[in-house]
């Protein structure tokens, strides 16, 4: 108790706090959900194109790895001091399928970060519903970038629709609780984003 009560009154003082989590749970941490808890799955793929973006710091885009952060509404938020971020990291040119334990209402998707390409990264603009009913298929998250990066490079977002190979995957990993999902894909609101800061390393 005195930890948190230390905690809340230096975020207090200092501003919000940062609670970070991983996208991805273990098949254990499906159970014993709480009332305001709700499952959700689908997959995110970052794909790679032929295409360069120019300029002086262009940086060739396999070189990294590419951070996806989702966040918390404030409204959903469960105190005021605290903002809940979770994050998931994936590879170029590869399909990652995901289980995530999420607090029930809407999430908002954050920013894809190359890493380890410091104070770069790509804001995204959309959506997803967290139920407590029972889990929720949200779709792919499918990036699609040039071969590489460089100042004000833009990328393509958009959502679609793999439920049967992603859901045969989960239920091999998770169990039959993914049989019967429900299925309300991602909502991209603006389907490109841009490098927010050039690279520098």
């Amino acid at each position: 108790m005195r930890r948190l009560a230390m905690t809340m009154a230096l975020c207090a003082l200092f501003g919000a706090c940062t609670s970070v989590h991983s996208l991805a749970v273990n098949p254990s941490g499906i159970h014993d959900i709480g009332p305001d808890e709700g499952l959700v799955f689908g997959s995110i793929r970052v794909e790679l194109t032929d295409e360069a973006s120019g300029g002086i710091f262009a940086k060739d885009s396999k070189r990294f790895k590419y951070r996806i952060n989702v966040t918390v509404p404030p409204e959903a938020k469960p105190n005021a001091f605290v903002t809940n971020l979770w994050q998931i990291t994936v590879e170029p040119d590869q399909e990652l399928i995901f289980v995530a334990r999420l607090p029930v209402g809407e999430m908002n998707l954050g920013t894809a970060r190359p890493e380890p390409l410091f104070g770069s990264e790509f804001g995204l603009a959309g959506s997803f519903e967290v139920s407590a009913e029972k889990p929720t298929y949200i779709g792919r998250l499918l990036l699609t970038l040039p071969a590489s990066l460089g100042t004000f490079t833009q990328i393509d977002v958009s959502a679609d629709n793999k439920l049967e190979e992603t859901r045969s995957e989960v239920i091999k990993a998770y169990g039959d609780a993914f049989e019967n999902p429900l299925v309300k894909l991602i909502k991209v609101t603006n389907d490109r984003a841009r490098l927010v800061t050039g690279p520098g390393s």
